[in-house]
């Protein structure tokens, strides 16, 4: 999760979402998963919960797992909360047959008790490879010698299967009731996608 700025800026996100929560006198919490569950702490409204988030996500470290599993986490979540507003922060490279479960799952409850939205990072360099036009990039093992060659002119290819991939995740959450807004890193006006994205969705609930 630590790549780059992504992890600074989930973490600045859901700091200042605490903050704003505490500001209105409403309870809020964390959870923090991976492939399971990793930490979690129950929503309070104490002022001081601010800084035990911050605390929580300042001693988070890299975890050696293969891919995230959302479905244990809102599992748990449902288990430990009658009802929540959640906010998911994630670059979501989980497995798209995962969502066909979680979609199933979050169709069974019992809304609006819970209410998720879904907020995807992702880096530029994740994104859009139109630096990478076309040529041969050579590698070589350190330990065996071997070569291969990687034709860089596929990154096109790839750039537009990760979209469409994005693309369905996004239709898979928004099938299972959560709604999702991309968020590219990096970009200066974070904070006012955030804010709009918050305003269409009570817009849109009127």
């Amino acid at each position: 999760m630590q790549q780059g700025g992504k992890f600074q800026l989930q973490r600045n996100i859901a700091v200042s979402m605490a903050y704003a929560a505490i500001q209105e006198n409403n309870s809020c919490g964390l959870l923090l998963y991976a492939d399971d569950v990793v930490d979690y702490l129950s929503p309070s409204a104490d002022p001081h919960q601010v800084q035990r988030i911050e605390q929580k996500l300042s001693m988070l470290h890299d975890l050696d797992v293969r891919q995230s599993r959302l479905r244990p986490a809102l599992k748990f979540m449902k288990r430990k909360l009658p009802f929540c507003f959640g906010v998911i922060l994630s670059d979501f490279q989980h497995d798209m047959e995962e969502f066909q479960g979680i979609t199933g799952a979050t169709a069974r409850w019992q809304l609006p008790a819970y209410e998720l939205v879904a907020i995807h990072l992702v880096s530029g360099a994740e994104m859009n490879h139109q630096g990478f036009c076309g040529g041969q990039l050579c590698l070589q093992d350190v330990e065996s010698s071997s070569h291969c060659c990687v034709d860089l002119s596929r990154w096109r290819e790839y750039d537009l299967g990760q979209k469409q991939r994005r693309q369905q995740m996004m239709h898979a959450l928004d099938y299972s009731g959560i709604s999702s807004l991309l968020i590219e890193i990096g970009k200066a006006d974070v904070q006012m996608e955030i804010n709009n994205f918050f305003i269409r969705r009570g817009s849109s609930r009127c």
